[in-house]
């Protein structure tokens, strides 16, 4: 079983997410950082692109 999906209370009434949660949260932000750095080179063969301004990403949790 995996840990809580909410962390301890931070301040001000804010409660933290779970280290499992910002874990998720990074490796989509990396993914994304990635794609935008090295879209050209995947899409090369395919002749011309458009970069992606803004990839989206979605992480589902529960």
């Amino acid at each position: 079983m995996r840990g809580p999906l909410l962390g301890a209370k931070y301040r001000n009434n804010v409660i933290d997410v779970s280290t499992d949660q910002m874990g998720g949260h990074l490796q989509i932000m990396n993914a994304r950082r990635s794609l935008i750095e090295n879209v050209s080179e995947l899409l090369s063969e395919e002749g011309s692109y458009r970069r992606p301004l803004s990839p989206k990403g979605l992480l589902i949790v529960g």
